[in-house]
């Protein structure tokens, strides 16, 4: 309980530090990048909330100038570390936009880890996400082009 007091002071003061900075940092700090032409954005999230012994995910999906298109969440299990529920935020992700008809996706999160490990094609899925990485490579092959990226929360 203590560590997610402390997180929540954290970002606080992060938040009043920018907040009282110049305009043009601000924008800087909290500027949204267009996707390339012809492609729509998918940013995931996930969340585990250890003190309800709960978990969620969470999508948004954006057009080219940053509109708002679709967005959703789910809850889940609690999961045992932060990067199950991230892996599963791209899955759920996935599922949500996979019958949209999109042939040009982004993919954002901001865990390093499931853009790393979902970038290198020639991984071996033998972690243990491994299932859940095979489930997310086989639904990306229903898109015809997919930019992975990290994004910096």
């Amino acid at each position: 309980m203590s560590s997610t007091i402390d997180h929540a002071i954290s970002k606080l003061h992060l938040f009043k530090g920018v907040k009282n900075q110049s305009g043009s940092a601000l924008n800087k700090f909290c500027a949204w990048k267009t996707s390339p032409t012809g492609f729509l954005k998918l940013n995931v999230d996930g969340a585990i909330f250890h003190h309800l012994h709960k978990a969620g995910v969470g999508s948004v999906l954006r057009g080219q100038e940053g509109k708002v298109l679709m967005a959703a969440s789910k809850g889940e299990r609690e999961v045992a570390n932060p990067e199950t529920i991230e892996f599963l935020a791209v899955l759920r992700g996935l599922q949500f936009v996979l019958f949209m008809g999109i042939s040009h996706l982004v993919l954002e999160s901001d865990c390093l880890l499931v853009v790393s490990q979902l970038n290198d094609a020639e991984s071996i899925t033998l972690s243990p996400w491994g299932s859940i990485i095979s489930d997310i490579r086989r639904l990306l092959l229903a898109f015809s082009d997919v930019i992975i990226c990290h994004v910096i929360d």
